[in-house]
């Protein structure tokens, strides 16, 4: 399997980024609520109650964040990854970051976490699931795990994430 690890990797495979749309929110909604819930390590509610608390903070996050997707180019709905985080100061809030089966193992999700924390002194992790702690010690991804920074503390202004390869389709 070949590691995407460069624009032409990139084309070659046609993937293409852009910005977070609201037709994208039932795909991503769902992805990281099932995906999260099922990379929890600990204890928590029972799958229902979850959802029921989860699904709120989520939304609140893809409202005041912004996503980062990858897409197929030939069907630009087609989505193969995303990352959603934002910019704070000269940190980045990397709030989750989710692969395709398909497309795990490739480098997809290491290459946009590098397209959005270049030039970033700091990175912290909002949520903390397996795959990223995986990351994390191996070094392929720095980032500092914070929950606390999901919350509306005051003095934090946070803005949308932009990349100026992205482009609005």
């Amino acid at each position: 399997m070949q590691k995407i690890n460069n624009n032409s990797m990139i084309e070659k495979v046609g993937i293409g980024f852009r910005p977070y749309l609201k037709l994208d929110e039932g795909f991503v909604l769902s992805s990281w609520l099932r995906s999260n819930r099922r990379d929890w390590r600990t204890s928590i509610p029972k799958t229902d109650v979850y959802f029921k608390l989860a699904e709120p903070l989520v939304k609140k996050i893809l409202d005041r964040a912004g996503c980062l997707i990858a897409y197929n180019t030939d069907n630009p709905n087609q989505i193969y990854a995303y990352i959603c985080a934002e910019n704070w100061d000269n940190a980045l809030l990397c709030h989750y970051i989710y692969v395709k089966y398909s497309f795990r193992r490739m480098g997809l999700g290491s290459y946009m976490y590098n397209m959005l924390a270049t030039g970033k002194q700091i990175v912290f992790s909002t949520f903390n699931t397996p795959l990223a702690t995986q990351l994390i010690d191996e070094e392929v991804v720095y980032a500092i795990y914070n929950p606390f920074l999901l919350f509306d503390l005051p003095n934090i202004d946070t803005q949308k994430i932009t990349h100026p390869g992205v482009v609005t389709i």
